[in-house]
């Protein structure tokens, strides 16, 4: 298994946390601020590289579609 990055790991945690608390991903501006990120393009080449690895699942079509993925 891909191990992750610290920021990939805050990002991943952030994204459990809003999940587990109110079932709706959060906005790529949620992140950012959830975060302390300033750079979009930085989250979402952190998003990429979740994918990636198998972590998450994203539609690109819908807005906030960002599926959890069991990591054992």
């Amino acid at each position: 298994m891909w191990s992750l990055t610290p920021k990939q790991d805050e990002l991943l945690k952030f994204i459990e946390k809003a999940l587990s608390e109110s079932r709706v991903a959060p906005s790529i501006s949620e992140m950012m601020e959830g975060t302390g990120t300033k750079s979009k393009g930085a989250v979402v080449a952190r998003l990429e590289a979740l994918e990636a690895r198998g972590y998450i699942q994203r539609e690109r079509t819908i807005a906030r579609a960002i599926k959890l993925c069991r990591h054992d």
